[in-house]
């Protein structure tokens, strides 16, 4: 049997405000309808809405024509499409082929284009086989939310819901002046078996972020494939639970991260995981605490250079903050060898650069120590110096008795095997 269309209810796609009531009417029912049978199409056309449709059971797939000719525009504080699950039928659903515009007075504070919640409060095998494929999304704060507010199993473990063998194929969030700050986001565990690829998300605070960092949220089997993430604080963020529960089995393969400010890809509590083929521009690099045995690129060792920005310091004693570094402790001793070179550094302390060159070890914690071949040179009165905070090694220039303004320049050279880095 062929699914209905929103136009057999009514609807009308002429993007006119004064089709906005029939719209509302004619999405519910089609929703209702479809809930549990297939689900429902909706055609080319520009249609306004001002209320969410909500689907009430799985087997519910929402079909457009294409993202370029299908679109929703919406004044929802909520969202423009609901999955509720409260009355279990959690398997087979999702939406594809569509853009949804938020076209209101003011941004949503928590909304979301698509929100998807599991508010069963008594154990169940989780959400799964969810679909969201070619997508364009313009405004909310969220494109896809998946809210848990329930009770799932993992592995005979009572554990907050989870969503698994989930795929997110084309997902395409346009910079806009209303910036949405996540493109995909779980509030907590994504469960296993799911897929983010395609689609180019310019986004606030992260592209894609999962996991809450408690007991039993697991985070693992995740495949992150051809994604571009832009102009966000961080491009993946995943939180891991705590040791024991499951939070293995990551693969981030071919993504392209462009002006990340912070981070572009964090990992909490993660183990087994690998990070192959991705290339980043704006100095952002890979946030790496609490991790083990994993992999960076193919062949586990790889360089990252960057130039310190200039900056001026006014006379007296200053501490420049330049660098903080991670590495596996599963590498052990002297994986990773670092390079500091500071150009130039006058103010009343002398004119000689400042060079540091040394290798990280893990002995039980993380320590330094530096060449024998070429300890330390610094400058007068000025050294390098370092200090370690939840097991990263932060690295500082410290400038004493400046009579003067201090400009300070230079670079990093970072080789090794698993590390992660960041800018201070």
């Amino acid at each position: 049997m062929a699914r209905p269309s929103v136009t057999d209810f009514g609807a009308i796609g002429d993007g006119s405000l004064t089709s906005v009531s029939a719209n509302d009417a004619a999405f519910a029912a089609a929703a209702a309808a479809g809930s549990g049978n297939g689900g429902f199409t909706i055609p080319g056309g520009r249609f306004r809405v001002s209320s969410p449709p909500v689907v009430t059971y799985g087997d519910c797939s929402i079909e457009g024509d294409d993202r370029a000719s299908t679109e929703i525009i919406t004044t929802s504080q909520d969202a423009a499409f609901v999955f509720d699950f409260t009355n279990g039928g959690f398997s087979f659903f999702g939406i594809s082929d569509l853009s949804i515009a938020f076209d209101g007075p003011t941004k949503p504070a928590e909304g979301a284009a698509i929100h998807v919640r599991n508010r069963q409060q008594v154990p169940t095998n989780g959400l799964s086989h969810g679909h969201f494929r070619n997508l364009g999304i313009r405004g909310p704060k969220h494109g896809v939310l998946l809210d848990p507010a329930g009770l799932g199993m993992w592995d005979g473990i009572p554990s907050i819901a989870y969503y698994g063998h989930m795929m997110f194929d084309g997902i395409y969030i346009p910079w806009n002046n209303n910036y949405t700050d996540y493109g995909v986001k779980f509030k907590a565990g994504p469960g296993a078996h799911n897929s983010y690829r395609n689609g180019n998300m310019a986004v606030n605070i992260a592209g894609i972020e999962m996991g809450d960092g408690t007991a039993n949220c697991g985070v693992g089997d995740q495949l992150f494939s051809g994604l571009h993430i832009t102009d966000a604080q961080h491009g993946i963020v995943i939180n891991g639970p705590a040791w024991g529960r499951y939070n293995q089995n990551v693969t981030i393969d071919g993504c392209q991260f462009d002006g990340i400010s912070q981070s572009t890809v964090k990992m909490r509590r993660m183990e087994n995981f690998r990070i192959l083929n991705c290339n980043s521009t704006g100095g952002a690099t890979y946030d790496l605490e609490t991790c083990r045995r994993y992999k960076v690129d193919e062949t586990g060792t790889y360089s990252s250079e960057y130039t310190i920005n200039p900056r001026v310091y006014g006379q007296g004693n200053t501490t420049v903050p330049l660098f903080e570094i991670s590495a596996d402790p599963d590498e052990g001793w002297r994986s990773v060898f670092v390079e500091i070179y500071v150009d130039t550094l006058v103010g009343g302390v002398g004119n000689r650069p400042v060079v540091w060159r040394g290798f990280l070890g893990y002995h039980y914690g993380p320590y330094w120590q530096t060449t024998e071949k070429e300890k330390l040179i610094v400058g007068n009165g000025a050294d390098i110096t370092l200090s370690v905070v939840n097991g990263r090694v932060r690295f500082f220039l410290s400038i004493s008795g400046a009579t003067s303004t201090c400009k300070v320049d230079g670079t990093v050279k970072i080789t090794g095997r698993n590390y992660s880095w960041k800018r201070l």
